[in-house]
């Protein structure tokens, strides 16, 4: 069972959030978990609003591969596609124009992602390995044990005609795609490094359509590790396109096509990198649009240079109520 609380709080410009995460799973104890999602306060007045405390963002336009939506660290122990943000303590200040905003970030603890057991259906490592506690380097190579960092980042959003514009770039310590060395024992050591990463996400309706794209530009401050160790610096990219058709019983059905790929680097450098290198989806969603939100979704990722790795899902939800829903699936 996984709850959600969510408690808000508006007087006048004055704003206040709680949202809370938490799974119990009764198979596997250490599995359990909870945190926080939103946990802020601020005033949002109309050109500018500043908020403080923890928040979850959103930079994606796509629908299964993210380059740009890095700013959160993540449960892995969730989604391949899309695993569960943890909130992100931060200052965030906002400008808004007519057509636009510019938003400043301040980060000063460095958040570390949930990784699943290794005993875990998400882990990939041998069952009989134990985690060591994530190290993290900074950029003169050393390791660091105060997690309390400073780290920043600025997004420029902006709406032209029919297109959806930002651009974003951010320095902080990367908690997405660690380092791993599995050690004799064996012993799972993750080593996160501090980086500096920029890029755009685009989307624009043409027609029926909606085309979107995600890019990512990732150096990693790592000189002083050893060579094993490194990083690899690349760039990410994202395209997708989706096609809508609209039915006379006012369903919708969407068609989805999106690719994710590391075109700096080789097969075996790309592979070391993350799940997603080299991936295709074929999405397809059919949505009733009806009171309670009915929707179904099929979809299919697979990696088109090694032909073992895919990932084929099928999900359905709906509202019960206005408090309750319910969503169930199947993948294999």
């Amino acid at each position: 069972i996984a709850p959600r609380i969510d408690i808000q709080h508006n007087k006048d410009s004055w704003v206040n959030k709680l949202r809370v995460f938490g799974r119990n799973d009764s198979q596997d104890s250490k599995r359990r978990i909870i945190f926080l999602e939103d946990a802020y306060t601020g005033l949002e007045m109309e050109t500018w609003q500043v908020h403080v405390g923890w928040k979850v963002l959103n930079w994606s336009a796509t629908e299964a591969f993210h380059p740009a939506d890095i700013l959160n660290s993540r449960n892995f122990d969730s989604s391949l596609e899309n695993a569960e943000k943890i909130g992100e303590l931060m200052v965030h200040y906002a400008y808004i124009m007519e057509e636009g905003t510019i938003n400043f970030f301040y980060m000063p603890y460095i958040m570390i992602p949930n990784f699943p057991d290794p005993n875990n259906r998400l882990s990939f490592f041998p069952s009989n390995a134990t985690i060591a506690n994530s190290l993290i380097v900074d950029e003169k190579g050393n390791t660091l044990t105060n997690k309390w960092q400073p780290q920043w980042a600025f997004r420029y959003e902006q709406t032209i005609g029919d297109a959806d514009l930002s651009f974003y770039a951010l320095e902080h310590y990367d908690r997405y795609q660690p380092n791993v060395a599995i050690t004799a024992g064996p012993t799972i050591i993750r080593t996160i490094y501090k980086k500096f990463q920029y890029g755009i996400t685009y989307q624009q309706a043409i027609g029926s359509s909606v085309v979107k794209l995600e890019t990512a530009t990732i150096n990693f401050y790592d000189s002083g590790a050893p060579t094993a160790s490194k990083q690899l610096d690349h760039t990410q990219i994202a395209l997708g396109v989706d096609y809508t058709n609209s039915l006379k019983s006012g369903a919708e059905t969407t068609l989805i096509l999106e690719g994710q790929f590391i075109p700096d680097l080789g097969k075996d450098n790309r592979s070391q990198l993350q799940i997603f290198q080299q991936d295709l989806l074929l999405g397809y969603r059919y949505a009733w649009n009806d009171t309670n939100s009915k929707e179904l979704f099929i979809s299919l990722i697979a990696d088109i240079e090694r032909s073992r790795e895919y990932l084929a899902s099928i999900s359905y939800s709906q509202r019960l109520s206005d408090t309750w829903k319910i969503n169930t699936g199947y993948r294999y």
